[in-house]
């Protein structure tokens, strides 16, 4: 039953007592580098903000609940390389050792997009911060309900997409799932249009301020670092659906 799981078989017989590693290390390194940078930045914004701002804010909390996201994703994916599952092709792993792997993609899946809805959220409630005017108050509301309301139903799709739902990892149980190329398109679809939103709403407040050109463009450009994600989605877009 593995087959409707896993792509066809490639040339080369799979090696179940030693399977060949890809990339194993590097998601070891950038996991712990990149961890720990964004650990240090976290704690500097808290630190700023307590002792410098005065208090932490609500996009503060959000931030931390996506961080902890985050290290939950990536523990469940690191789990899943130690046990030859992630990083390794799925027709060298052991069918128990499948059925692993596909029990942490399932729980990092959603995971994955609770930390990418709270990250947005926590930008656009500091957007709100930004400017008192009334239109840019709406679409900020607007826009956090979007990002919610994709986030809990995608969520929701990915934790309930299949009837039984042990038949997402277990290759032995038999059930229906969703589409799941259609599911990656609704994914990608929905963060290249948030991503393209939390971009353009600040732009017209930031080109208001009474400041000169090189501050406005230096503060347009670091929104658009922000919004670079934009232009991964194609790409990753293309890869999961083949």
């Amino acid at each position: 039953m593995a087959s409707r799981h896993i792509s066809q078989r490639p040339r080369s017989r799979g090696r179940f007592r030693e399977p060949r590693s890809r990339h194993a290390l590097d998601h070891y390194l950038i996991f712990a580098l990149l961890g720990s940078l964004a650990l240090v930045c976290l704690v500097q914004r808290f630190y700023t903000k307590h002792y410098i701002v005065g208090g932490l804010k609500i996009d503060d909390y959000l931030i931390s609940l996506a961080w902890m996201a985050s290290i939950a994703m990536q523990s469940t994916q690191i789990w899943s390389v130690s046990i030859g599952g992630l990083c390794h092709h799925a027709w060298e792993m052991p069918i128990s050792v499948y059925t692993n792997h596909m029990l942490s993609s399932y729980i990092a899946a959603p995971v994955f997009i609770a930390c990418n809805g709270l990250s947005k959220c926590s930008l656009l409630t500091f957007y709100l911060r930004i400017s008192t005017q009334k239109w840019f108050k709406i679409s900020i509301w607007a826009a956090i309900a979007m990002v919610c309301g994709y986030t809990c139903t995608i969520a929701g799709l990915l934790l309930f997409g299949c009837r039984p739902i042990r038949s997402a990892w277990d290759p032995y149980v038999s059930g229906k799932c969703v589409n799941l190329p259609s599911l990656y398109i609704a994914i990608a679809s929905a963060n290249i249009v948030s991503d393209v939103v939390l971009f353009i709403i600040p732009i017209p407040t930031v080109l208001a301020l009474k400041m000169p050109f090189a501050h406005k463009a230096g503060a347009a450009f670091m929104f658009f670092i922000g919004s670079m994600y934009v232009y991964q989605h194609p790409s990753t877009l293309t890869r999961d659906i083949d």
